[in-house]
């Protein structure tokens, strides 16, 4: 079972690394839309976490912001993601 709170928590740092790359190539959310094919709302969701998405999406986003997908995975503490996103019974 999923731990909640602490897929939460990677979906936010995930959502951070986002804006940080398309900050960093001077894309605005709309233009990031328009790469992705998506609406300028889902960009939004996604940077403030708010948006659960599929794995596959990864190969999506990554390909729109043109980095290789472990640029978005570098997420603080990921050790501690990793260790506790499952729920012990």
């Amino acid at each position: 079972m999923i731990n909640e709170k602490i897929k939460q928590e990677f979906l936010i740092e995930f959502g951070k690394n986002i804006k940080r790359i398309r900050k960093e190539k001077n894309l605005t959310q709309k233009e990031l839309a328009v790469k992705l094919d998506a609406d300028k709302q889902k960009i939004s969701r996604m940077e403030c976490g708010l948006y659960d998405f599929q794995i596959s999406s990864l190969l999506i986003i990554a390909y729109g912001l043109e980095v290789e997908i472990n640029e978005l995975l570098k997420i603080k503490n990921s050790d501690f993601f990793i260790k506790n996103i499952w729920k012990k019974k």
